[in-house]
Order: C-alpha cells, then structure tokens, then sequence
C-alpha cells in the first residue's frame, strides 16, 4: 500500500514519513466530482466515486471513494470502535441485523446518484466526503493502533514484514488533508480539513485555522512520536494503549464538523442535509444516554425534520456534547445566531438531584465507559470484545485533571479501580480479599470472562460472561470505589481540607459522582428511563420498582435514601462536623448494600431448580450479586454466608436454589439485626417476603465503630432515618 521510503507533501508544511500520496488524491477525486456536478455530467461523476481517477493503487487500478464504504465488510473494519457504534446506531440500537449497515455510506452515496441530476449529484460529492471518507479516515486510526498492539504483543515483526514505521496515521492525515489544500488556516482546498475549516469559519471557531484542525494536527504529532519511539515487542502495550488515547480524543475532533452541519440543516430546515449529516451523527451518539439517542434518531433520521421542533432538538443535541468529549464552544454558534448558542453544563450541576459543590462531572461520566462497554458485548464477536476489554483497560469517557491543558490527555479506567492500592485501608476491601483469597479479586473474575477462562465449576456462555463483567464493574469496582470516597472524605474533613482530591474535587461529591453517574441526568431520582443509567443507583431504581419499594416520585425509597444522606454529608462537612459524617458515611456504606440484598432474592427466585450448567445469564448475575454481599454477610455470620453461597453458587450435580428462595432471604436476618434495617424496606418479589420469618432485635452495639478498623456493628439509627424517607 505505501512506499515506506518517501514522504509525502500535503499543504504548507505538512510532511507525512511515509508515502501516502495514493491517499491524499482523493482531494482531487472529490474535486472532479464536484466539477462533473457543475457541468451536469453524472455519469462521469459517478465513474469517479465508483472506479477512482486520480488516487492511484497500483500501475493500473485506483483506490475510489466508493471502495471506502465497500470494504466495510471486512471484518478488521467492522469491529472497530467507530464503525461499531456506527452499526448499532443504524441498526436502532442493537445488534439484530447490523450487518444490513455495513455499507450505509456507499448507499446513500448512490441513492443521490440515483437521481440523476445536478443537485442530488453535489448532495453525493458531500456524502461521499462525510460519511465514506470520514469513516475511512477513523478506520486508519484503529488500524494503527492495533498495528501497534500486535507489535507489541509480538504477533508482528516490522522489519520482518519490510516496514520501516507503521503508515497508518500518515494516510489518515493525507484523507484528512488532501491534495489541492495549499495552505493551513484557510477553505481552499478539497477534503475534510477545508470542510471542517468552512463549517468552522461558520461557527466562528477559526482563527484562522480551526480549532479542530489545529487539535488534530497537534495529535497527530503525538501520534507519530509514540510510533517513533515505541511500538516495539516489550508486551506492556504502552504505546498502543497511548494510541488509543489519541485516537479516541481525535475522533471526538472529528464529530465537531458534523454536528456544525447538523445543526446548520436544522437551523436552514435543508430536510436533505439533516438526514445526511443525522445519518453519521446519530448512530455515535448511541454511545450516550439512551433516551437521547432514541428521540433524536426517531425525530431526525426516522422521520423528517419539523423546524417547529428546532429549539427542542437542538437543547436535546447539546446535551450530549459532554459524553462526545466537546464542549459549546468547540462547536461555537452558527453566524452568531444566539438560537444556536449553548451553554455547557455547570461544573456543579446536579446529578439526580443532589449539586455537588466541586466539580466531579469527568468522575460521573465513568458510567460511559459501562454503557458503551454494555453494548459492544452485546455483539457475539471476539474483536468487539476486544474494544470493550480495550475500554476496561484504558477507559475512554472520564478524563482525568491536567494542570496544564497541554500534558497528553489520561482517562481514569475501571481496570485501575480494580486494582487501586488505597482500597486495602477500607474495611470492605478486606473482608472481600480475605473471603476471595485474592487481592483483585473483582479484576480477576473480569479478566476470566473476557479472556472466556471456567468459572467455578460450570463454563460461562457468552451472555453469562458479559453479565459476569458488567455486574461485577457496577456491584464490585465502582461501589468499593465510592466507598473508599466516603472514607477519604472523612479523613479530608478531619485534615481540614475537603478538597484535597485530583483537580480540587470535594471527595463526598465524588462518592455521589461514583453511585449516580452521568447518565442520570440532574432530575431528582435520576432518569426517568430506567435503561439510561449504569451504577448503583440504577439497580437500586429498578429493583425499588421490582420489589414494590418506589416513592410517589417513581424513584426508590433506597435511593431517597441515599440522597438525604449524600446532602446530609455534604452539609457536615461544610460545618467542620466529622463525627456526625462519620454516622452519616457508615449509614450510606451500608444502605448501598440493599441493591446487592435485592439483586441475590430476585435471582434466587429466579434461578430456583436449574440445573448447575444452565446457560441462563440470570445464573451468572445471581453469582454476582452474591458475591457482592457474601464477604460482608460472612464477617456477620459465617452460616448465613454457607446458605447463600450453597443455593446462589452453581456446585456440580446441584439444582440451584434447591433449599428455596424463602431460605436465602432468611439467611439476611441476622444481617439486617446488625444494620438496624427492618424488612420491609427491602420489600417482596414474586411473593417472597423477607418479613416473613423477622423479628427485629436491637443491635448489641448501637455505636459504630470506624470502618476503617474492621468494625462490624452499624448504629440503630439506620432504621429512624429509613423511616423519616419512607
């Protein structure tokens, strides 16, 4: 594909290492076509897209704009970040016939060729530059990073291959860029840096060049100095994890233009353009919160536009600037028309309700990472696996704080919380290390179910594994995460510094930050759609629904709950008042816990009599849920711990739940005696009743004990504060 020994020209100064000037003729390919359009010579305008003029791959065939789309059938281009997003959005949010979408930019493409005239043959030049090209570009990126990836996990020897430097960020600049793009900073030119350049001088973000293109011209060079310097058979993976880094910051640059577009066919009511550019928009945005993602493609790409709507959409679109990676004024304001202007979100905007005083928006957007983690295991294909193992790994959605906006950019990862070192001062974390007989032990059983390795002694279908993954991120990883929050809290309170944290943040905001999540939205109770959110709060939401436990709100009492003694933190810490914090931190550890209590009743009545091999994911979420709680009940009562773990664990020749789901819900009482919980605040399933076999007793020790010493005895006061929200 590439001379690896030239360079390559492009624009003012731009020298690629590698030759990519096949690549770079697709600016003159647009170019003609455009000029073919003018003249209202279609035929010759769609000879150009289909078979290639100028961009030369070979002596005698040409790489063409159409070949772009087509080749999407491939399978190193289909399980691709961006390509996979872009067919789980087509396909309307799953993964049923995605496949029908491999080639949607090539079929649009020739649905405007189809037409035969002038206009629907300018609307096909612009087709096959932001959909064909654009995807062929982001394709490039992928492929260098797992170029790289194989490199370094020893599956490619570069100089055995013939290759000097790996070409594949040179030829997505050369797509980028473009022959015909004589200088930086302005239109002239032909490819998607004059577009982004003309979009932008409409949104007044150039000056003169565009900040998109000047961000992804400076990644770029990141990009070429970690393939430079690394990319070599060590097996740590750094440089292609730094790659990815990069590449996920470069296509978030890349959506700016398009959503600019967007947003001006909306504004212009261009019903053609809003389907164009809602067709590459759209389906990314299945990354996002659910809910918004289904209105928008119901109202810009299922139906046509209604510029009655403008207002209502547009605010719906802003909404999810935050979850692409940009802000308002990345995208800027069309001709200075203030009906465009947005405004981002307040660094202190709620989250379900509660208004955390520091900002811990990038803290909450770690729920991205589950949702868009949720989705790619939902493909029954091992390289999507792979990018969500790749979002485990690396993260890709919560930014960690820079001092200096130009360090590289790092995301906190949920393979980094499973592994934190800090969690071995925090009680929990002991009784779970202890019981599991292993320090990580959450990273070990994701690990397991990724890489498809026994668990226990039945062998995980893949449903089961990405139950196995998602369940143990949101009811191990992320809820030990806000609890070790709550203890660095205190300790920040009893210092006299609460904002002793990673960019200043207040570290009870970032315990709320860690139970809610972004997804939520600011509304209390959170998300009135209960698929949108990924953290505890969520399961407690819908089990609240499950087990008859929601307020007049539609929310769950559990989470009513959670939030009064969030603001009651909140307000303690302010006034100086640790001892009363730490009531409150020891209350909220343990009233997380009923989500983890719900979850073990429902799928023991849910798994009652199957077999120990059943290939049902409600036999894997079970194992979950209960081990999520197991450690804890066992440092309470060992025999309780025995009955849970005989009826929820699969053990070789066993029914499951054979003793009875009643059993399993017994085996909590003793435990909800030591919380100072009655049972009905955990309420029925299915007609199992915790209450049945109660009796409330006082807890032996009515005073709490610091966490962080291994106490086991929580204050009464539980109970009279559970009442006071009922």
């Amino acid at each position: 594909c590439c001379d690896y020994g030239m360079a390559t020209n492009l624009a003012s100064s731009i020298k690629t290492r590698t030759n990519v000037h096949s690549f770079a003729e697709f600016g003159y390919d647009l170019r003609d076509m455009k000029a073919n359009c003018d003249l209202n010579d279609i035929r010759d305008a769609v000879d150009i897209y289909r078979n290639g003029k100028n961009a030369k791959d070979g002596e005698t065939t040409f790489r063409s704009l159409k070949k772009c789309s087509t080749i999407a059938n491939s399978a190193d281009y289909l399980f691709e970040p961006t390509f996979a997003f872009q067919m789980y959005g087509l396909a309307g949010g799953s993964v049923e016939n995605y496949m029908n979408h491999a080639t949607f930019a090539d079929d649009y493409v020739e649905q405007f060729f189809s037409d035969n005239n002038g206009i629907s043959c300018h609307y096909a030049v612009e087709a096959a530059l932001n959909l064909n090209l654009w995807t062929h570009a982001a394709h490039k990126l992928w492929q260098g990073s797992e170029t790289c990836a194989k490199v370094e996990q020893g599956q490619l020897n570069l100089e055995a291959a013939g290759i000097d430097f790996i070409p594949y960020y040179d030829q997505f600049l050369a797509m980028w860029i473009g022959f015909g793009q004589k200088d930086l900073g302005t239109s002239k030119g032909h490819s998607l840096y004059a577009n982004a350049q003309k979009i932008g001088d409409k949104f007044g973000t150039t000056s003169p060049q565009s900040s998109v293109n000047t961000n992804i011209l400076s990644l770029y060079e990141r990009a070429s100095g970690l393939l430079s310097t690394g990319c070599s058979n060590n097996l740590t993976n750094d440089a292609a994890n730094g790659l990815w880094k990069i590449n996920t910051q470069i296509i978030s640059q890349m959506m700016i233009p398009h959503i600019q577009h967007l947003i001006e066919a909306m504004k212009m009511n261009d019903s053609l353009r809003v389907k164009l550019y809602a067709t590459i928009v759209l389906p990314q945005m299945s990354q996002c919160r659910r809910s918004t993602f289904n209105l928008l493609k119901k109202e810009l790409l299922d139906q046509d536009f209604h510029l009655l709507k403008f207002s209502t959409l547009l605010h719906e679109l802003q909404t999810t600037y935050e979850c692409f990676g940009v802000t308002c004024r990345d995208i800027g304001t069309y001709n200075g028309d203030p009906s465009t202007a947005c405004h981002d979100p307040s660094p202190t905007s709620a989250f379900a309700g509660y208004i955390p005083s520091t900002n811990v928006r990038q803290q909450a957007k770690i729920d991205l990472d589950i949702h868009q983690m949720d989705i790619l295991l939902d493909f029954d294909n091992d390289a999507a696996w792979n990018i969500a193992k790749n979002i485990y790994w690396n993260g890709k959605n919560s930014m960690m704080h820079r001092d200096d906006t130009s360090e590289p950019l790092e995301f906190r990862s949920l393979r980094i919380m499973a592994n934190f070192q800090f969690l071995s001062s925090v009680s929990f974390y002991n009784y779970f290390t202890q019981y599991f007989n292993e320090t990580h032990y959450a990273h070990a059983a994701i690990m397991d179910s990724f890489d498809n390795l026994e668990a226990g002694l039945y062998t995980q279908s893949k449903i089961q594994r990405k139950a196995v993954i998602l369940k143990t991120i949101q009811t191990h990883v992320i809820w030990m995460q806000a609890v070790a929050e709550m203890g660095d809290a205190l300790q920040d309170c009893q210092n006299g510094n609460r904002n002793d944290n990673d960019g200043n943040a207040d570290g009870w905001d970032e315990v709320a930050a860690y139970l809610i999540g972004s997804l939520e939205g600011p509304a209390t109770g959170g998300s009135a759609y209960n698929h949108d959110g990924q953290l505890i709060w969520n399961i407690a939401n819908k089990f609240g629904f499950d087990f008859g436990r929601d307020n007049s709100d539609n929310y769950a009492i559990t989470n009513a709950f959670i939030r009064n003694l969030l603001l009651a933190g909140k307000g303690e810490i302010f006034a100086g008042d640790c001892n009363n914090l730490f009531m409150t931190m020891s209350k909220l550890q343990h009233i997380t816990l009923i989500p983890m209590i719900q979850g073990v009743i429902k799928y023991a009545v849910l798994n009652e009599n199957l077999s120990f091999d059943s290939q049902s994911t409600n036999v894997a979420t079970g194992v979950v849920f209960a081990k999520s709680i197991l450690p804890i009940v066992d440092s309470y009562d060992a025999s309780s711990a025995l009955m849970i773990k005989a009826n929820l664990i699969p053990q070789e020749g066993q029914k499951l739940v054979r003793e009875g789901p009643q059993a399993v819900v017994d085996a909590f009482l003793p435990i909800l005696h030591e919380f100072g919980i009655e049972c009905n605040f955990i309420g029925k399933y299915k007609g199992i009743d915790p209450c049945k076999n109660y009796v409330y007793v006082q807890p032996e020790n009515p005073n709490p004990i610091n966490p962080g010493s291994g106490a086991k005895s929580l204050t009464c006061s539980l109970l009279l504060t559970f009442i006071s929200v009922a």
